[in-house]
């Protein structure tokens, strides 16, 4: 893996968890060493290859089938596959007390997290995430 520093000109902000995508998480030690507890309940830490920088990824083994596919907004293939959900709805019951899921092991299956793991992330004021809150547990 190589770590993109500068952009047109620009050097980057070091994060806690460097982007890749909403699929995979790359952290930090720091954010290792924060999360690890909630993290390895619902996957595992794979040590990444990067010069220069400690890094792990996290990949998620918790798949969740709660997609309410009739009431999501989702993108198909012809055959009916699906393509691409733009707005999910879920199945709250499903979900359950998960707190990091993915709802199929299709690739870009973005990986969801519960309050609780926004609020560790919060409280260990790391840096490089985005939530966007999809569902409610209440």
């Amino acid at each position: 893996m190589h770590l993109i520093r500068n952009d047109e000109g620009k050097k980057l902000k070091e994060a806690d968890s460097p982007w890749l995508g909403s699929y995979v998480l790359i952290l930090r030690p720091r954010a290792v060493a924060a999360l690890t507890p909630l993290l390895l309940d619902y996957g595992e830490l794979l040590p990444l290859r990067c010069p220069g920088t400690e890094l792990r990824l996290y990949n998620v083994t918790n798949i969740v089938p709660a997609l309410d596919e009739a009431a999501s907004t989702i993108d198909r293939f012809p055959d009916g596959r699906i393509m691409m959900v733009r707005r999910p709805v879920f199945h709250k019951h499903i979900i359950g007390s998960n707190d990091i899921f993915k709802l199929s092991r299709r690739p870009g299956e973005p990986i969801y997290v519960s309050q609780r793991v926004v609020d560790q992330w919060h409280s260990a004021k790391l840096t490089g995430i985005e939530f966007h809150h999809k569902w409610s547990s209440q």
